[in-house]
């Protein structure tokens, strides 16, 4: 009888599993849908960092302090995307800050 009932529970246990597994997958897949064109935040986040860096640098150089600010107007009026934006202020960041 004790087997029986182990062996039952056992079902119970799988069952619940397989029915839980589905239902998470199921809200993962729907979450990846309605978060395919969001912003990648952390990109977004490492960009305004690195522009308040070099905007502190090149304060008092005005030509590539110009190419920057345009840099973000374009950014901020969405001529470019994050990755554009985010490479541009990498190669600035390269040219004008000694690490």
């Amino acid at each position: 009888m004790g087997i029986i009932a182990l062996i039952i529970f056992g079902f119970l246990v799988l069952a619940f599993i397989l029915i839980f597994r589905k239902r998470h997958d199921d809200s993962v897949q729907r979450m990846m849908k309605q978060n395919h064109n969001v912003m990648p935040l952390f990109k977004e986040k490492s960009a305004r960092i690195k522009y308040h860096t070099l905007h502190k640098v090149l304060k008092h150089d005005p030509t590539p302090l110009q190419t920057l600010e345009q840099l973000q107007r374009d950014y901020n009026d969405k001529l470019v995307d994050i990755e554009v934006y985010y490479d541009a202020l990498e190669e600035l960041e390269q040219q004008y800050l000694k690490h």
